[in-house]
């Protein structure tokens, strides 16, 4: 997974940040940008625990019918979020530090990975996807993104750790496990939450890098390098590891289904 979301939302706290200065506005410590952009992490880490929510009660879900399986899970897990969320927006808005931040992000990040090498670990099967997501659904959740994102630049200044979660809001990461369950099948939705757990991860260090370097270069030289980092990093190892451990697990599926087809008699011509 690439960052775009948090891209924008980096750069629209910096901007904030350098409109306040410019207008002569007092500058708390640590200030919205740190605060928002270093709340990005409980955003994912708050997604991480959705995508494991999401796949254990699908897998275990006894209602029939794809469509209420879907709906059920979707509620639940939406449930779930909404919790972690909860209990962690307060909790960094009231860190009155910026060590006390970093300290919070980097425990966020440790509990998201966590989360996603639990998730590789019980590896679920799941068929290849085939049918292509219909051009709508990707639009709407576009448009859901950009309308969340102007809630979260609207209330950054008076609740920062708020906006930097809601940058990272689950419009697509439900949106896509939606369109993907109802246009290829559960068993494609479900299998392909851990990789998108892990790619995650690059959002996350992007997170780091920008409120580290759009102080230090400026808001659009930060956000590039942040961004660059991230993929090289980040983004392109986790592709090529994801795609060598499910092309290994498949041959290995399909190696032992091999194995147990039982040996008939050659046909004669």
């Amino acid at each position: 997974m690439m960052p775009h979301v948090a891209v924008f939302g980096s750069i629209g706290f910096h901007l904030k940040r350098e409109a306040d200065a410019a207008a002569g506005l007092a500058r708390p410590s640590p200030d919205v940008f740190e605060r928002s952009t270093l709340a990005m992490p409980l955003g994912m880490m708050a997604n991480a625990v959705l995508q494991v929510v999401f796949r254990e009660f699908a897998r275990g879900s006894a209602l029939e019918g794809p469509r209420r399986r879907l709906a059920a899970t979707c509620a639940v897990a939406s449930l779930t979020y909404a919790a972690v969320v909860a209990a962690g927006v307060p909790l960094v808005q009231s860190l009155e530090t910026a060590a006390a931040l970093w300290g919070a992000a980097v425990g966020a990040v440790v509990v998201h990975i966590a989360i996603a090498l639990a998730m590789l670990r019980t590896h679920v099967h799941a068929p290849r996807g085939k049918t292509k997501q219909k051009a709508l659904a990707v639009l709407a959740r576009g448009v859901g993104t950009a309308l969340i994102f102007l809630v979260a630049m609207a209330v950054a200044r008076t609740l920062p750790a708020l906006s930097g979660v809601l940058v990272n809001f689950p419009f697509v990461t439900l949106g896509t496990l939606t369109s993907v369950w109802l246009g290829q099948g559960e068993d494609v939705a479900v299998g392909a939450i851990a990789p998108m757990a892990i790619g995650m991860t690059s959002a996350t260090l992007y997170s780091f890098l920008a409120a580290w370097l759009m102080p230090e270069l400026g808001t659009w030289w930060g956000a590039l390098c942040a961004w660059c980092t991230a993929i090289v990093f980040i983004t392109l190892p986790v592709l090529k590891v994801m795609t060598d451990f499910y092309a290994s697990k498949i041959q290995e599926e399909e190696a032992g289904a091999a194995e147990k087809e039982p040996e008939g008699e050659e046909l004669k011509p």
